[in-house]
């Protein structure tokens, strides 16, 4: 990570080629490490570097980490017309792997937004193509964000049904750090509908397997 710090400031200039790769190093580090807010300011630097360069491709597919970042502070609204970009480009590129991934980050921003059922809109289409694809870390996230959708529009049965669904599908595929955060989301479900002991064995088990 601190070498990845260090990579920004030898880039630093007028060579983008080299800002943007270095944004990259940084940027990954730094989700890697749980550190979304700085995260975010690499993601941002990576794509202001991509657009002085003109990589229409690159800047689709880092649009959807920086919506991502956007949407994971707290500004949905700067994040959507990230994600709507991203995905107009992905369309006019045939990048169909990535359009879907963008759906699904701009399928969570969109509930942010006030707008669940076009958030799990976008999520259900997603699964469909997963599955049909055989995506099975795309499906996983994708059902996951269904639940979380859910909950934050208090439809807290159809929370707990849909990270049911998605811990079935992350267990089933060995995901662990994919179990834990269905766990979570199961946890909290069951906790708003009142549910408490199961939600406390819920909770306790996504802690044990961290």
């Amino acid at each position: 990570l601190e070498h990845a710090r260090q990579a920004p400031a030898i880039a630093h200039g007028g060579d983008f080629v080299l800002r943007a790769a270095a944004a990259r190093t940084l940027a990954l580090a730094e989700s890697y490490a749980g550190n979304v807010g700085l995260a975010l300011a690499a993601w941002r630097d990576r794509y202001e570097a991509l657009t002085a360069l003109g990589h229409a491709r690159e800047m689709a597919r880092v649009g959807i980490n920086l919506g991502y970042a956007l949407t994971s502070v707290g500004d949905a609204e700067a994040a959507r017309p990230l994600l709507e970009q991203s995905l107009v480009t992905c369309r006019e590129l045939g990048m169909r792997r990535y359009e879907m991934w963008t759906l699904h980050n701009l399928g969570l921003t969109l509930a942010r937004l006030g707008q669940p059922q076009a958030g799990l809109d976008a999520e259900d289409i997603a699964i469909a193509w997963a599955r049909e694809q055989g995506e099975g870390q795309l499906e996983v996230d994708c059902l996951l964000y269904r639940a979380v959708i859910a909950l934050e529009a208090g439809r807290v049965d159809e929370a707990a049904a849909f990270a049911r669904e998605a811990l079935e599908r992350a267990e089933s595929a060995q995901r662990t750090a994919a179990v834990i955060m269905c766990r979570a989301a199961l946890a909290a479900a069951l906790a708003a509908s009142e549910q408490f002991d199961a939600a406390l064995v819920a909770a306790n088990r996504s802690l044990a397997d961290r």
